[in-house]
């Protein structure tokens, strides 16, 4: 078993089940999606601190929101848009491109 696996489902164990940390929605060890709370490429691990347990639909309206070097703790200057509407995260920090970066995400 990969050590993300475990850091995801330690992080199940912690919040009460496979439950999606944005919406709440309930789900199975398959359907939950582990999301980095500090992307890899910024140094984040795969660990229980940096585990965020998502369902596929929250998955996708965050995926590749801009993140700094900080990681995704917090909140960010960015607008997302899915196929139905668009998503506004409120933002202290800077926004830095992963193209301007050389981020390989």
């Amino acid at each position: 078993m990969s050590r993300w696996r475990k850091a995801k489902d330690k992080r199940a164990i912690q919040i009460g089940g496979y439950l999606c940390e944005v919406c709440g929605l309930q789900l199975t060890r398959r359907d939950i999606v582990g999301h980095h709370k500090r992307f890899r490429c910024y140094g984040g691990e795969d660990t229980v601190e940096n585990c965020m347990l998502k369902c596929q639909r929250c998955e996708q309206l965050f995926d590749h929101v801009p993140q700094n070097s900080e990681g995704f703790e917090g909140d960010h200057n960015a607008r997302r848009r899915d196929r139905r509407n668009t998503v506004d995260i409120p933002c202290q920090q800077p926004y830095v491109s992963s193209m301007q970066i050389g981020c390989p995400c």
